[in-house]
C-alpha cells in the first residue's frame, strides 16, 4: 500500500506542474509493486526535519527524472508494510535538507 502524506498531497494538487504529479504517480505504481525501489538513507544522515515532523526511523529517496527526489518513509501496521510518501523535492532543495 502506499500513501502520501497531507503536505504532499497538497503540493502535488497545487503546485501545477503536470509533469512532476505524472512522475509522482508513475513511482507510485513501481512502489507498490517493490517498496525497496529507492535507495535506503543511513540512519544517521536522515535529516532531524524528517524525525521531528514524522517520527521515521527509516528514510528512502527514490530519483525522479529532472533531478526531482521522492522521499518515502516504511510503515509496518496490522496489514503490512505501508510505503509513507512524504514530499517530493527539486535537486537543489534535497542538497539543502541532507547537507550536502
Amino acid at each position: 500500500m502506499v500513501k502520501r502524506s497531507e503536505e504532499l498531497q497538497e503540493y502535488l494538487c497545487n503546485c501545477g506542474n503536470k509533469w512532476l504529479v505524472e512522475e509522482v504517480h508513475r513511482i507510485e505504481e513501481l512502489l507498490k509493486e517493490d517498496y525497496l525501489l529507492g535507495v535506503c538513507v543511513r540512519k544517521k544522515q536522515i535529516p532531524r526535519y524528517y524525525i521531528d515532523r514524522w517520527t521515521v526511523s527509516n528514510l528512502y529517496k527514490c530519483n525522479l527524472r529532472k533531478g526531482w527526489r521522492l522521499i518515502y518513509a516504511l510503515l509496518g501496521t496490522e496489514k503490512g508494510i505501508v510505503v509513507a510518501e512524504l514530499e517530493v523535492l527539486p535537486h537543489d532543495e534535497y542538497e539543502r535538507r541532507f547537507g550536502y
